[in-house]
């Protein structure tokens, strides 16, 4: 990312940097970490999921997938619940809590990600935000 950033415009890495930070600072505010932020996106966008399957997307082993997972159910954020075939596999779902935190999270992001970018051209712009985007949802 450092090498690629001499390619790029200062006021497109000052916008990102900002990005980060209010995307940080949003998920703070709701008592959660980005790790965890990340875990509420996965579960949105795949409901029932498992801790293998979080732990493969963030490349990480099952017992930190545990430990990242745990304090959003005990807060009321994720709900843990035994497959109907598998008593020992946990599937995860958002709950309407977690659902609320998640959405006014994204929603600061997508402000600040317009305010960011309305600076420049709407072709960059639209270059931009599908960039974002793409790279958030990996």
């Amino acid at each position: 990312i450092l090498r690629m950033s001499k390619n790029l415009h200062p006021d497109f890495i000052s916008s990102i940097l900002a990005l980060a930070r209010t995307v940080r600072k949003a998920s703070v505010a709701q008592g959660i970490g980005m790790g965890q932020l990340c875990v509420l996106e996965i579960v949105s966008k795949n409901p029932g999921c498992s801790m293998t399957d979080i732990a493969s997307a963030l490349s990480i082993g099952a017992s930190t997938a545990t430990t990242v997972v745990l304090p959003l159910v005990r807060t009321g954020l994720l709900s843990r619940i035994h497959d109907g075939n598998n008593r020992r596999r946990v599937l995860l779902q958002l709950t309407p809590k977690g659902k609320r935190t998640l959405l006014a999270i994204l929603k600061g992001r997508d402000v600040k990600l317009k305010k960011s970018f309305e600076h420049f051209p709407k072709q960059f712009q639209l270059q931009l935000i599908r960039l974002s985007y793409s790279l958030h949802s990996e």
